[in-house]
């Protein structure tokens, strides 16, 4: 919810008058604040268990991955993009 672009933050900037911008700068801290914790949380117990090295069934290369999920990626700095470049904006009251 936090990192952007989230619809729960849109629909706070939407309902208190809040700069989208200002918020998406401020997610992308908290987002990757969070994406840290989390790695250092369950490293060490993958680490030892030797989770995520075996080769699976169904699982994808990071090339084939990376390809197929290219948009989603994209798609923070396709909005931040928009927003910033005042391609999309809010209309005048």
């Amino acid at each position: 919810m936090i990192i952007p672009p989230s619809i729960p933050m849109n629909l706070f900037a939407l309902s208190t008058d809040t700069s989208v911008g200002d918020l998406f700068v401020a997610g992308i801290g908290a987002g990757l604040s969070i994406g840290v914790a989390l790695v250092i949380c369950v490293w060490p117990y993958a680490r030892p268990h030797g989770l995520g090295l075996q080769v699976g069934v169904g699982r994808l290369s990071v090339g084939t991955a990376l390809r197929e999920s290219c948009m989603a990626v994209l798609m923070p700095v396709i909005t931040a993009g928009g927003i910033y470049g005042v391609i999309v904006r809010r209309p005048e009251a």
